[in-house]
C-alpha cells in the first residue's frame, strides 16, 4: 500500500525529542493512519513504539552533504510507500532534503521543530533546504515568529502544533494530597513547592534551593535524575548546597518517575525555573493537575502561561523578582484559584493529545 506516513529519527538519545515522535506515531496509527517508523535499530525509544507499527532500522548518517545515505534513505522510503515524512531533529534535515531531491521528488517533508533557532539562517543553502519542506511545524507561536524572523522560509509553510500530552491521567480528584505525599515519603503538614525535570544547571534547581533559604515554613521537592554523561555530579552538589544552607530537612530529593500525577497532587506550587525552556511539558501537566505554576518570563513559558493569566512569572536568575512574585502567590488565595481554574481549561483545550492529533491529521491531509 502506497501513501504511507513515515516518521524518521536518526538520533539514539532517549529524550523528549525522540519520545514525542514515537508518541505521535502511536497516535497516528491508532487514528487509522498507515505509518512506518525509521530509526537506528538499537534506539532505546524503539521500545515505546506500538508493536504493530512497522519499524525500519537505519544507519548513521552525516549532518551535511551525505549523498550516499540520502540515496539509500530515499530508496527505502519509496520501497515502503512513504509519501509523507515527519522528523524532529535538525541533524536529519540535510540528508532528508537530498533524499527527496535525488530519489523521491514526490516525498512531502514535515519538520516538527524541537529547539529554538539560535542564529539567523537566511543564507542560500539554508533557504534551499527550508523551502524544500512541505511544512515547518513549530510547537508554540513564539517559535513560529522566531522562524519567520531568522529564516527566509515561505511563511505559508509554517504551522503551530504543540506536543501531544495525555492530560486525562492528571485529572485524579479521588487522590488526596496526603495519599500522594505518602507515595513519595513527603511530610503531610507543610507547604511544598516542586522542581521537576532533569538534574542540570540550566534547569534552575540551585536557584530555587537558594531562594528557599529566604522563605519560611515551605519545603522543596527536587524530582529528577542527571543525564548519563552530563552533569552527573550536579545532584550531589545540590545536596551539599542544601546542607550548607541548613535546608537538609526542608529539601527532598527524589528520583524521576513516569507516574507524575501524584507528584503534582502532592505540591502546593510547581516552579519552572529553567532559564529558557522551549516547550515545558511539566508546566502544562501541572496546569492540567490544578497545581499553581511559578515560571520564568523567558523561553516558551510566558506563552504557555499566557503572560501570567494562567500562572505567575518572574525574571530568570533574579532572586528579588522570584521572592516578590512568590509573596503575591502566597498571599492571594482567590487569585491563585482563578488562575488554576483557567489554566486547567486552557491545558485541555490546547495541549491534550486528542486536540494535537486533530491538528496533525489536518496538516497531513
Amino acid at each position: 500500500m502506497n501513501n504511507k506516513t513515515g516518521l524518521f529519527c536518526g538520533s539514539k538519545s532517549n529524550g523528549g525529542l525522540e519520545r514525542n515522535l514515537v508518541k505521535l506515531a502511536n497516535l497516528l496509527f491508532k487514528a487509522g493512519k498507515s505509518v512506518v517508523f525509521f530509526a537506528p535499530a538499537d534506539a532505546p525509544y524503539k521500545e515505546l513504539l506500538d508493536s504493530e507499527i512497522p519499524f525500519v532500522g537505519i544507519t548513521k548518517h552525516k549532518k551535511y552533504l551525505d549523498f550516499i545515505s540520502a540515496k539509500r534513505f530515499g530508496k527505502s522510503f519509496k520501497e515502503q510507500g512513504i509519501t509523507k515524512l515527519i522528523f524532529r531533529h535538525n541533524k536529519d534535515l540535510d540528508v532528508l532534503v537530498w533524499a527527496k531531491k535525488f530519489v523521491h521528488p514526490d516525498l512531502e517533508l514535515f519538520f516538527w521543530q524541537a529547539m529554538q533557532l539560535g542564529i539567523s539562517k537566511k543564507g542560500f543553502y539554508h533557504s534551499l533546504k527550508f523551502n524544500s519542506l512541505s511544512k515547518w511545524i513549530a510547537t508554540l507561536e513564539g517559535l513560529k515568529q522566531q522562524v519567520l524572523e531568522k529564516t527566509k522560509i515561505n511563511p505559508a509553510k509554517v504551522e503551530v502544533i504543540p506536543l501531544p500530552l495525555d492530560l486525562e491521567k492528571f485529572n485524579q480528584p479521588s487522590l488526596s494530597q496526603t495519599e500522594a505525599r505518602e507515595k513519595f515519603q513527603l511530610p503531610s503538614d507543610v507547604n511544598i513547592m516542586g522542581v521537576i525535570g532533569r538534574i542540570d544547571p540550566k534547569k534552575g534547581q540551585q536557584f530555587v534551593i537558594q531562594a528557599l533559604a529566604k522563605i519560611k515554613n515551605w519545603h522543596l521537592l527536587v524530582l529528577g535524575e542527571p543525564t548519563r554523561g552530563e552533569y552527573e555530579n550536579h545532584l550531589e552538589e545540590l545536596k551539599q548546597l542544601a546542607v550548607k544552607l541548613g535546608l537538609e530537612e526542608r529539601v527532598h530529593f527524589r528520583p524521576f518517575t513516569q507516574n507524575l500525577a501524584p507528584v503534582y497532587k502532592s505540591l502546593n506550587l510547581m516552579v519552572m525555573a529553567t532559564q529558557a525552556e522551549t516547550f515545558g511539558a511539566v508546566t502544562i501537566e501541572a496546569m492540567a493537575s490544578r497545581t499553581p505554576v511559578l515560571g520564568t518570563s523567558s523561553g516558551g513559558t510566558p506563552e504557555i502561561l499566557e503572560n501570567g493569566k494562567l500562572g505567575f512569572l518572574y525574571e530568570p536568575n533574579n532572586q528579588k523578582s522570584f521572592l516578590q512574585v512568590f509573596e503575591e502567590f502566597n498571599n492571594n488565595n482567590e487569585l491563585v484559584a482563578q488562575k488554576v481554574g483557567l489554566a486547567r481549561q486552557a491545558a485541555k483545550l490546547k495541549y491534550d493529545e486528542k486536540a494535537v492529533l486533530k491538528q496533525f491529521l489536518d496538516v497531513l491531509g
